[in-house]
């Protein structure tokens, strides 16, 4: 008689969960940090290619410049290790002022610019696979940051109706992909603990 395979797998409370990934979610969250810090150099010279000297770019560099220091502060705080919800509050509160500055930063374009709908595009999808945020934190922002973005095509001058759908499909299939991901790492992780 063969041995049967189960298909189903005993459900992993959040406590253990938690405890097995904070190692990894911490190390994740540290990586993005930095990468976010770094990525604020090109932004900030986009925003000064865009919108030239003036009040509208020194508010957005300070609103950048104040994401790059809470993200310095965070990782000097929380160090190698720190506690798991400590870690979650400082990543919460820095997601949300990330996508404060850039939806800032795409509203103060002209309204003949369209480039920052790719950044747009890929942040739905990236923010939900990558960021070490419990779903139930980070599916709310990610809606939030795509329904801000779909209100922005609004007041944009766009070449045509066509280019316009576009836009918004692209948003829609990159937030769709990135929680439908989103959900399939956190069932596959959960998985290999059971």
């Amino acid at each position: 008689m063969g041995c049967a395979m189960s298909l189903e797998y005993p459900e992993v409370t959040d406590e253990v969960f938690n405890v097995h990934y904070h190692k990894y979610d911490h190390a994740q969250a540290r990586r993005i940090f930095r990468f976010v810090m770094w990525v604020s150099i090109p932004l900030l010279y986009i925003d000064f290619s865009i919108l030239g000297l003036g009040v509208s770019f020194y508010a957005l560099a300070a609103a950048r410049a104040s994401v790059w220091a809470y993200a310095a502060w965070t990782l000097r705080s929380t160090g190698r290790s720190s506690e798991p919800t400590a870690l979650d509050k400082h990543l919460y509160r820095w997601a949300i002022l990330v996508l404060l500055v850039q939806l800032a930063s795409n509203v103060l374009s002209p309204v003949n610019y369209l480039g920052h709908f790719l950044i747009d595009a890929w942040i739905c999808m990236i923010a939900s696979i990558v960021v070490p945020l419990k779903l139930s934190l980070l599916r709310p922002l990610v809606i939030a940051y795509f329904v801000a973005s779909l209100a922005l095509c609004l007041p944009k001058i766009f070449p045509s109706h066509s280019y316009q759908l576009t836009v918004v499909a692209v948003l829609l299939l990159s937030t769709y992909t990135g929680q439908a991901l989103a959900a399939y790492i956190l069932r596959f992780r959960r998985k290999l603990l059971s």
